[in-house]
């Protein structure tokens, strides 16, 4: 998969409602009424679009529709009855009561969609405070219509409230667009974060094929740095797990300080593209989430205790953020080879979901691919003892402890 293929999969429903919002404004003749119908369809589309991640929004399709066909009665009052006639007016006027309520109600479905979608899957939307300006935007926007209603009858006080409610909805309208935008990027980075889950798919006829779950199937190929198990196998003692755990300098240091962990390498993991440099993780959106391949040996740790000390160091209800550092790149993440680890690896995610309130954020999935990190990246700490790490320092002589 390329990366423009990747960048088309990634694309979501928000960009379409933004676009639709914005060109609703244009109302005020025969061309702003037809860019107001196409400003419907957007949002109806974009709806579609979100309702494939989550159905809270499936609300939204019917209300971008009382939108269109609203519109579409009021373009055709333009061109039946004569300009600013009593007709004309009147029915206008009628017209906008479910112009203006099918916006308000897309605006709330879509505030209840991004809460459902913060609530179930963990994801910081800020959806709340989103909510809010939703109810601001909404009250002001119901002002206008009720101004523009009295005022068209010739209500010279509705008339000054009117134009008061304007200016009031166009400064909520563009806070509420600003914080979609900032939403639309925590959405692209959640929406890259399911797809690197859907990407990976095991069948019986690989599992028969390869005859483990270490080699099972992943969707994208790996290359030589991402399959290092395959060439060269390890003493039967000693296993391979993949933990995400934040900026993998410190997380690469801790567990190497952990007694029975043999070796340790910082890469990246699960993402989109093949080969990816550290600009690319960070800057360009592709998915991968920074990672340690941590070796132990079983006779000297179990898997169990390596987690527990894996999970005593990082913050696992913290979406995309570890320490100071935030981004889907420093999420948090369980990545497994062997399916016979799966049973384990539950038992201690349950343990700790039991000790939180929050739903835990680390990611328990299959390795799909796992690529080295620059050399320079390799015990980072090692070669730069005042280098830059987000773990306290004390816990480097707790990781020695078991």
């Amino acid at each position: 998969m390329n990366q423009m293929q990747n960048k088309l999969e990634q694309k979501n429903g928000i960009l379409f409602i933004i676009l639709g919002i914005v060109i609703t404004w244009f109302f005020n003749d025969t061309v702003g009424f037809l860019i107001d119908i196409v400003g419907a369809l957007l949002i109806y589309i974009g709806m579609d679009k979100l309702r494939k991640d989550h159905p809270a929004f499936e609300k939204g399709r019917l209300a971008a529709l009382l939108m269109f066909g609203a519109r579409v009665c009021i373009l055709i009052c333009d061109f039946v009855f004569e300009p600013n006639s009593a007709l004309a007016v009147m029915f206008s006027c009628i017209f906008m009561v479910p112009d203006v309520l099918g916006m308000v109600l897309a605006l709330v479905v879509l505030s209840e969609g991004l809460s459902a979608i913060q609530k179930e899957y963990g994801v910081e939307l800020n959806a709340v405070k989103f909510a809010k300006n939703v109810k601001a935007y909404s009250i002001s926007a119901v002002t206008i219509l009720m101004s523009t209603i009295f005022a068209s009858f010739g209500a010279a006080l509705f008339s000054f409230v009117l134009v008061i409610a304007f200016i009031v909805a166009i400064i909520f309208l563009l806070m509420l667009l600003y914080k979609l935008g900032r939403i639309l990027n925590a959405y692209d980075d959640w929406r890259a974060s399911r797809m690197v889950s859907a990407l990976w798919s095991v069948t019986d006829e690989t599992e028969t094929n390869q005859g483990s779950a270490e080699g099972s199937g992943a969707f994208m190929p790996m290359s030589e740095t991402a399959q290092p198990e395959e060439k060269h196998k390890e003493e039967s003692t000693v296993k391979t797990i993949y933990l995400a755990g934040g900026c993998f300098w410190g997380a690469e240091k801790y567990l190497g300080l952990v007694p029975g962990v043999v070796d340790t390498n910082v890469g990246y993991a699960n993402g989109t593209t093949e080969n990816p440099s550290y600009e690319d993780v960070k800057y360009r959106h592709t998915g991968h989430a920074e990672t340690v391949r941590v070796k132990y040996d079983e006779t000297k740790i179990s898997l169990e205790k390596l987690l527990e000390k894996y999970f005593e160091v990082i913050d696992p209800v913290s979406v995309n953020k570890q320490g100071e550092d935030e981004g889907i790149q420093y999420r948090t993440g369980i990545y497994y080879t062997d399916k016979a680890d799966l049973p384990t690896i539950n038992k201690v995610y349950e343990k700790v979901a039991e000790e939180h309130e929050e739903p835990l954020a680390v990611e328990v999935l299959p390795l799909v691919q796992y690529f080295e990190a620059e050399e320079y990246h390799q015990k980072y700490l090692d070669k730069n003892p005042q280098g830059y790490c987000h773990i306290d320092g004390c816990m480097f002589e707790k990781a020695k402890q078991l």
